[in-house]
C-alpha cells in the first residue's frame, strides 16, 4: 500500500479518499463521513434475514476496535471469532479502501467477503463472492465518532449493510436509560442481562471502570464511572514529578508475584512503586465491594431456595466482570483477595477484603449484548405475527397434562403441566411459553422452557416411583442446580485412575455412543453417552449406566471415563461383537477430527474463561499462537501485502473449541 501522508482533519481526509477511489463510490464515503446518522438501525429493517449465515459486530471504545464474526440467525447470532486492531487512521480510509479493510480481518472473514484464495481484495472481487448470498450486515457500537465514519468509509468497498445502533436499541427511557449513558455500557448490561438474568450487575473494566446495575425487573437502576487502572497509573505519572513510572505491566507482574510466592502485598509499603501499586488495587478492591454490598442490599439477597439462577432470574446474584482489567477485578473480589493484598482480622473487626461474592469474568460480553438486542428485535417481529403465535402454542398443546418430576431435598416431587401461555417478554426464539406446572403437594411454580425439559427429562427417569434422591453434594461432578442434577444411588469413591485422554469433536454429539468407565465404592460401572445439553456455556453429556442409572459429565469426567475405560475395557460385559466393532470406529472417527478456523466457520458460543490475557507480552504470544494457525490454515494463499501485516495491528482473542 502506498505511503500517504495521514491528515488529522476528517474533513481532508474524505476529500482525498475521494478523489482516489471510483466515482460512484464518492457519495457514499460522504455520506458515510457526514450524515453517519443516516446508518442507524431501523427495526425491524435492519434484522438480519434467515438466509443469512453470518453477521459482524464492531466496537469502537476509548483504545482499540474490537470485532466479532457471528452465526446466523438459525444459531442465535452466536459469535464465532473474536479479534482486536488499533484505532483506524487516516491513511486507512484513503486510496485502496478494500485493502485497507481486508488488512483488519483475519483469514476466516477475509475468506467469507472477498472469497477463499483470494491473492489481491478488490470490491470487483468481493462483489463476485456475494454473488450467491445476501449483503453481510455490520452493527457498530461506538463511543468514538471518528471511528464510526472511518469505518463506515472502510465497508463502502464491499456489498454489505452498514448500521450503528442506538442507545434506545438496548434500553429505552422506560428501562430507566438516562440522557448520556454510554452506549457500550447499556450493550455490556444488556448481555449480562440475557446471560444470567435480573438483577444483573456488571463491572466493565477498561480505559474507564463502570459498573451498571439492574434491578429484579429489568429496569436500570443507574452505576457509576471513575479511572480504570492504566488510567490511575497514567494519571499519577501526569500529575506528579517525584513519582517513578509505573507501567500496567508492573502492576501485573508485581500481582503474579505475590500469588506465586504466596506472599501478599502490604499495606504499609516500603518503597514507592509498592505504595502506589497497594493503593490502588486496595482502592480498586474496596470500592467494588462496596458497590456489589450496595447493590444486594437494594436488590435483595441471594435466593436461598434456588441453587441456580434462570435463563431470567438472577438467583444467585452473580455479578459479571468483563474488559481487559476484569481478572485484576476478579482477583481482588476473591474471598482474601487471592492473596495478592494483605488481608488481616482481629476479634470483631473483620477485614473487608475477606467478604465473598459469586462472581464471574465473561468475555466479549459486549458482542454478546450487541446480538441479544438484534435477536430481541427479531423474536418481537416473529410475536407480532398471529400465525407464528398460533403455531407455536398448537405445536406445544400436547405438554398440558404431562407428568414432571422435580428433586426437593432428599425426595423427588412430582406434578403436572397445568398451564400454557405465549410470551411476548422472553428474547429467546426457542422459549416463547409462560408455563406453569402443579405439584402433586398444591404447589404452583412457573418455569422457562430448559427448566421444563429437565423436569420431564427427571420424571422420563423415575417415573412414579418412590426413590429417594442423594444431595447434590454427593455428586461433585454435575451441575449445582437442583433441578438440573439428575440422581443416582451409587456413592462415589475416588480409585487410581490412568492418566486421562484427549478428547476432540467438533459437534458434542459426534461422542454419541462411546462407552465410560467409573467407579463407585469399588466397583467399576460401564455406561453410555446418550446425548448432550448445554447450559450457560458449558456442555453436559449425559450418561447412563448399564444398571439404569444416569448423571451428567463434563469435559474433564469424560476425560477420566474414556481412559478409566480404555484400561478396562476388557471387563465390559456389553461391550461386544458389533457394538465394539461401532464403538471402535467412532473412537477412530472422534481421534482423527480436527478443526481450523476456515473449515469450521459454524462454531457455536465460544466457552467462558476467567483467565483473560491482560499483558501485553500475553497478548502477543496469543496473537503469533493465532498467526501460526492460520498460516497453516492456508493463509499463505493470500498475497504479501495480507501476509505482512504488523503483528500488533490485529490481535486474534478467540479460543477454538476443539478440546
Amino acid at each position: 500500500m502506498a505511503d500517504v501522508t495521514e491528515r488529522s482533519d476528517p474533513a481532508t481526509t474524505t476529500t482525498d479518499t475521494n478523489a482516489s477511489v471510483e466515482n460512484d463510490k464518492e457519495d457514499n464515503n460522504i455520506n458515510a463521513s457526514n450524515n453517519n446518522n443516516n446508518n442507524e438501525t431501523k427495526w425491524p429493517e435492519s434484522i438480519p434475514n434467515e438466509n443469512e449465515s453470518n453477521i459482524i459486530t464492531i466496537v469502537a471504545g476509548n483504545t482499540n476496535l474490537r470485532w466479532s464474526f457471528h452465526n446466523g440467525l438459525a444459531k442465535e447470532l452466536k459469535p464465532a471469532l473474536f479479534w482486536r486492531t488499533p484505532h483506524l487512521k487516516g491513511n486507512d480510509v484513503k486510496e485502496d479502501l478494500s485493502l485497507s479493510l481486508a488488512r483488519h480481518l483475519p483469514q476466516l472473514v477475509t475468506d467469507y467477503l472477498f472469497g477463499p484464495e483470494c491473492e489481491h481484495p478488490t470490491t470487483e472481487v468481493a462483489n463476485k463472492a456475494a454473488e450467491n448470498r445476501p449483503k453481510v450486515k455490520v452493527f457498530i457500537v461506538s463511543v468514538v465518532e471518528q471511528q464510526s465514519e472511518y469505518l463506515a468509509s472502510l465497508w463502502t468497498s464491499v456489498p454489505c449493510n452498514f448500521y450503528v445502533m442506538k442507545e434506545d436499541d438496548f434500553y429505552t427511557k422506560k428501562d430507566g436509560r438516562y440522557d448520556g449513558m454510554g452506549i457500550d455500557r447499556l450493550a455490556v448490561l444488556f448481555g449480562a442481562q440475557e446471560q444470567q438474568g435480573s438483577p444483573a450487575l456488571v463491572f466493565d473494566c477498561g480505559t474507564a471502570m463502570t459498573y451498571t446495575a439492574t434491578d429484579k425487573n429489568g429496569k436500570i437502576l443507574g452505576g457509576g464511572i471513575s479511572p480504570g487502572l492504566t488510567s490511575k497509573l497514567n494519571s499519577l505519572r501526569q500529575s506528579t514529578d517525584s513519582l517513578p513510572p509505573l507501567s500496567h505491566g508492573q502492576v501485573y507482574e508485581r500481582m503474579k508475584e505475590a500469588l506465586n510466592k504466596k506472599a501478599p502485598i502490604s499495606t504499609f509499603a516500603t518503597n514507592t512503586k509498592e505504595a502506589m501499586i497497594t493503593s490502588i488495587l486496595s482502592e480498586i478492591a474496596c470500592w467494588s465491594r462496596r458497590v456489589i454490598s450496595q447493590w444486594m442490599n437494594t436488590v435483595g439477597r441471594s435466593d436461598s431456595n434456588k441453587n441456580k439462577s434462570t435463563s431470567y432470574d438472577n438467583a444467585q446474584r452473580l455479578v459479571l466482570l468483563t474488559g481487559g482489567d476484569a481478572e485484576v477485578l476478579y482477583q481482588l473480589l476473591t474471598k482474601g483477595a487471592a492473596g495478592v493484598l494483605e488481608c488481616k482480622s482481629s476479634g470483631n473487626n473483620k477485614d473487608p477484603l475477606m467478604e465473598e461474592y459469586a462472581v464471574t469474568h465473561t468475555k466479549h460480553l459486549i458482542h454478546y449484548g450487541i446480538a441479544a438486542a438484534i435477536m430481541k428485535q427479531h423474536v418481537i417481529k416473529l410475536c407480532n405475527s398471529q400465525e407464528y403465535r398460533d403455531k407455536i402454542m398448537e405445536e406445544n398443546q400436547s405438554l398440558i397434562d404431562q407428568r414432571i418430576a422435580k428433586q426437593h431435598k432428599s425426595k423427588i416431587i412430582r406434578g403436572t403441566i397445568a398451564k400454557l401461555t405465549f410470551s411476548t417478554t422472553n428474547r429467546n426464539e426457542h422459549d416463547l411459553l409462560n408455563i406453569v406446572v402443579k405439584y402433586d403437594t398444591g404447589e404452583e411454580e412457573k418455569v422457562d422452557m430448559k427448566e421444563l425439559q429437565t423436569l420431564l427429562k427427571l420424571y422420563k427417569q423415575h417415573g412414579e416411583k418412590d426413590i429417594n434422591a442423594k444431595s447434590s453434594s454427593s455428586t461433585p461432578n454435575k451441575r449445582k442446580s437442583a433441578e438440573a442434577s439428575t440422581p443416582k444411588k451409587k456413592k462415589e469413591k475416588k480409585q487410581p485412575t490412568p492418566k486421562k485422554v484427549p478428547v476432540t469433536f467438533n459437534d458434542p454429539d459426534e461422542l454419541k455412543g462411546r462407552r465410560v468407565a467409573k467407579y463407585f465404592e469399588k466397583d467399576l460401572f460401564f455406561g453410555v453417552i446418550k446425548g448432550h445439553e448445554k447450559d450457560e456455556g458449558v456442555i453436559y453429556w449425559q450418561i447412563e449406566y448399564d444398571d439404569g442409572d444416569a448423571e451428567d459429565f463434563e469435559l474433564k469426567d469424560l476425560k477420566t471415563g474414556f481412559a478409566l475405560y480404555a484400561a478396562n475395557k476388557h471387563l465390559d460385559a456389553e461391550q461386544s461383537g458389533t457394538n465394539a466393532e461401532a464403538t471402535e470406529k467412532t473412537e477412530a472417527a472422534t481421534a482423527s477430527t480436527t478443526t481450523t478456523e476456515a473449515e469450521k466457520m459454524d462454531v457455536v458460543e465460544p466457552e467462558k474463561e476467567k483467565d483473560e490475557t491482560a499483558t501485553t507480552s500475553k497478548e502477543k504470544e496469543t496473537a503469533t499462537t493465532k498467526e501460526a494457525t492460520e498460516n497453516n490454515n492456508g493463509s499463505n494463499n493470500k498475497s504479501s501485502e495480507k501476509k505482512d501485516i504488523p503483528q500488533d495491528s490485529m490481535e486474534a482473542e478467540n479460543e477454538h473449541l476443539l478440546v
